[in-house]
């Protein structure tokens, strides 16, 4: 298609500026869309080359590959995401943010392409973006923690299994649901216990389920 574009005589010299305008953004789409159709390929466990880099423990090309825009949603044939396999492999704090921070980034590029950045927009569409982006963000990274591997564990019950306490208190300080279960029925609190974690971590736990239930209250009430 880029191919066709390109040929089909919108580049010509006797365009202009305009022209080279056009071809250099189509160069940049047809290397983007390539770019992007790689990462998505998967090998027979269902791994792409984000999940495969964590699972090797390659930060540094995690890194790069999030950054070119590699899906960490995306799950492997047990059901693991990139966070599920960053926490497993014992991969750092940092690029267990990062990988949450790289699917923020994912949902707002879908925004910014939604045509709701023209220049032109009026001051209370611009604030209508800024909070969809704000809400984008919040959404995004919510969506992430609540998927689930074929075990029925969420990054944060992953986290608390293999007992990765700091993990488990960076995910719920950005909204990890506590009473999530996995297939035994087992809620963070239960895994906390089993693994015989320290108190700090088991009262973090309840202290956001506490607040959890209490912003569902003011939901309820509003």
């Amino acid at each position: 298609c880029i191919h066709v574009l390109v040929h089909s005589g919108m580049t010509e010299p006797s365009l202009g500026f305009s022209g080279q305008l056009i071809h250099n953004g189509l160069d940049r789409y047809a290397i983007r869309y390539s770019t992007m159709k790689l990462l998505k390929l998967r090998n027979y466990k269902g791994r792409t080359a984000l999940t495969y880099a964590v699972f090797y423990r390659c930060e540094d090309i995690s890194r790069i590959l999030l950054d070119l825009g590699a899906d960490p949603t995306i799950t492997d044939i047990d059901g693991n995401t990139a966070l599920h396999l960053a926490i497993k492999r014992e991969l750092s704090g940092q690029i267990i943010i990062d990988i949450i921070e790289a699917t923020k980034a994912q949902r707002i590029h879908v925004l910014g392409h939604s045509g709701m950045t023209e220049p032109s927009l009026c001051l209370s569409r611009q604030q209508i973006h800024h909070d969809l982006d704000r809400y984008a963000k919040r959404d995004s990274t919510l969506e992430l923690l609540k998927l689930r591997n074929n075990n029925g564990r969420t990054a944060l019950s992953h986290a608390l299994y293999y007992r990765r306490k700091e993990i488990s208190r960076i995910l719920l300080d950005r909204g990890a649901d506590p009473t999530s279960t996995d297939i035994g029925g087992n809620t963070a609190l239960h895994l906390a216990i089993s693994h015989n974690l320290i108190l700090p971590t088991i009262f973090h736990i309840i202290d956001a389920a506490g607040m959890r239930s209490l912003r569902q209250d003011e939901i309820m009430e509003q």
